[in-house]
C-alpha cells in the first residue's frame, strides 16, 4: 500500500489505493507532554580550588556550596587522583550516593584505591 503526502493537510496522508479511508498521524505531543512530566534533577559541580598552601575541593549542588574538603586531608596518592577525570567522577558518584561527609568519603576513595 503506498502512501502519498498530498501536503495540503499537515498530518494526514492519502492512501493512493483508497482515496477515501484518512489516517491521522499522532503529533509529538500526544505521545509526550513535556509540561506534564518536567523532573528537576540537581546539578552537582566539583570544583578544584589551588592556592600556594593548599589543595580543596567543592562540591556544589545547583551552584550552592554543599560540602568541602580540604586537600589536607587525603594522602599524596589519594590527592593524586581527585586531580584526574576518573577521580571528579568518583566523588560526584559518591555524593549521590548519600555520602555527604569527608570522612564517608575518604572511607569509600580507600576502599577504592
Amino acid at each position: 500500500m503506498n502512501k502519498i503526502y498530498d501536503g495540503s493537510e499537515s498530518d494526514v496522508f492519502n492512501s493512493s489505493e483508497n482515496q477515501e479511508s484518512r489516517t491521522s498521524l499522532r503529533a509529538d505531543n500526544e505521545l509526550f507532554n513535556e509540561e506534564d512530566s518536567t523532573i528537576v534533577h540537581p546539578v552537582i559541580n566539583i570544583k578544584r580550588k589551588e592556592s600556594k598552601t593548599s589543595e580543596d575541593w567543592e562540591v556544589r549542588v545547583d551552584g550552592d556550596l554543599a560540602l568541602v574538603m580540604k586537600g589536607a586531608r587525603f594522602t599524596n596518592s589519594e590527592r593524586e587522583f581527585l586531580r584526574t577525570v576518573h577521580g571528579m567522577k568518583f566523588l560526584i558518584s559518591e555524593y549521590k550516593n548519600g555520602k555527604k561527609s569527608v570522612v564517608k568519603i575518604k572511607e569509600e576513595l580507600r576502599k577504592f584505591l
